[in-house]
């Protein structure tokens, strides 16, 4: 890999010589022997009205903390049920109503909240996620009713055929998911991070053109809403430059940000 800086990818750098537009910019992009890693799972989408929106699907571990946390509450829930059908004294009565509230529980549960809580489950509130329609919409009560009817599909076997099917998928869909078209990603608050410190200037070694300043100060200005590893990726492709690795790398750049900033 040469260790000319020219050219410095903002994001999704591709392979070859293409350019691509970027905030009312063109900026050439290089091949990079870091290219074919994908490590950050943020799909870019275009609404009807031409605005472009990002989603950032869930992993496996932050929904089953969602999914955890919404089965404990349902059981808290059934517990009290039965306290209060057990004050009813006709034993029929109690039992019917113990099994309707059972039942609205087990397959209402998930369809209510998402219906009425912008797709937001108190489990997933916690994990700062929430389901929406494959292409961002609002989840509406259809494809609700459809993902959440399916779930017994994908709690089967202890939960295996759910694990086996997001292992499997770009988003990281269940059965449910695949079927109605859904997919439960973070939410604003969830994929933020906190960006490395960066008060310290310093220098870029190399002359860079105006693009490329651009290209350094736009990281800068991004590094809060993207992931861990794709800032680190990112900085990385300056690896030559500043010989380092991870939050390092990070650093390293921010600091060229902070030095083209004071030099503009």
């Amino acid at each position: 890999m040469s260790t000319n800086p020219s050219h410095i990818p903002i994001e999704g750098a591709a392979s070859g010589s293409q350019e691509f537009g970027e905030s009312e910019r063109t900026v050439r992009s290089y091949t990079h022997h870091r290219d074919n890693l994908i490590t950050d799972t943020r799909e870019q989408l275009e609404t009807p009205e031409g605005a472009i929106i990002h989603l950032c699907p869930a992993g496996i571990s932050a929904r089953a903390q969602a999914f955890l946390i919404d089965e404990l509450i349902k059981i808290a829930l059934l517990v009290i049920l039965t306290l209060v059908v057990a004050l009813i004294p006709t034993a029929d009565i109690g039992m019917l109503l113990s099994l309707l509230g059972a039942f609205a529980l087990n397959w209402f549960y998930g369809v209510a909240f998402e219906i009425f809580n912008d797709g937001r489950t108190p489990g997933k509130n916690v994990a700062n996620l929430k389901v929406v329609n494959s292409d961002g919409t609002p989840i509406r009560l259809a494809p609700s009713l459809l993902r959440n009817l399916l779930r017994f599909l994908d709690v089967m076997l202890f939960c295996v055929p759910a694990l086996v099917s997001m292992s499997m998928s770009k988003g990281f869909k269940r059965i449910g998911d695949h079927v109605a078209d859904t997919v439960v990603i973070y939410t604003d608050v969830g994929i933020k991070r906190k960006a490395p410190k960066d008060a310290v200037g310093a220098a870029f070694p190399v002359k860079l053109n105006r693009s490329e300043q651009s290209a350094i100060t736009d990281f800068q200005d991004r590094v809060s809403s993207l992931s861990g590893p794709r800032s680190q990726e990112l900085a990385e492709i300056l690896e030559p430059i500043h010989g380092s690795t991870g939050d390092d790398a990070v650093r390293a750049v921010l600091k060229y940000a902070n030095g083209i900033r004071g030099n503009l």
